[in-house]
């Protein structure tokens, strides 16, 4: 089989300083270390929320997003998309309708640095103010960087 990945391929076009208004949806949310913004364990920490949403028999929610979430210096939360909005899970964080930015970098992830600021400066010339929170996607897995040239990666502001 040539490509038994589930990567999404993503079109610069659709992601490059866009701006995106979502509808409601649901993360779920599991933790896992940082240093200097570099995630650790983070193979480990999606498959743990991988596995703890099949057996809460919940959906993941197409294209398999999963955004970074920084909480502190140390820390970071990894929001994985579901279709389902379930109530009462303390691993459950719903966006009501959320608008946000996006900016897509194929590099090195030492590059990611240089790519929000530029986000932040067009988001700050757009909306005249700063961005709220920002969210990293790395949209391919370490197999298909070779392939793709490199890790796809789209940074989210949300305003």
């Amino acid at each position: 089989m040539e490509n038994d990945c589930c990567c999404p391929k993503l079109n610069k076009e659709d992601w490059n300083l866009k701006k995106h208004n979502w509808d409601t949806r649901a993360f779920y949310k599991t933790k896992h270390s940082i240093f200097f913004h570099m995630p650790i364990g983070i193979g480990k920490a999606i498959n743990k929320g991988m596995n703890e949403i099949k057996e809460k028999g919940y959906t993941f929610k197409p294209p398999y997003m999963m955004l970074d979430d920084e909480t502190g210096l140390f820390s970071a939360n990894m929001l994985i998309a579901i279709e389902e909005m379930p109530k009462g899970d303390p691993n459950i964080e719903v966006w009501e309708p959320a608008t946000l930015y996006s900016k897509y970098y194929r590099g090195q992830f030492k590059g990611l640095t240089k790519e929000i600021h530029e986000l932040v400066n067009f988001v700050e010339n757009n909306e005249k103010k700063k961005p709220a929170k920002i969210y990293t996607w790395v949209a391919n897995c370490p197999k298909c960087w070779e392939k793709q040239g490199g890790p796809t990666t789209v940074i989210f502001a949300r305003v």
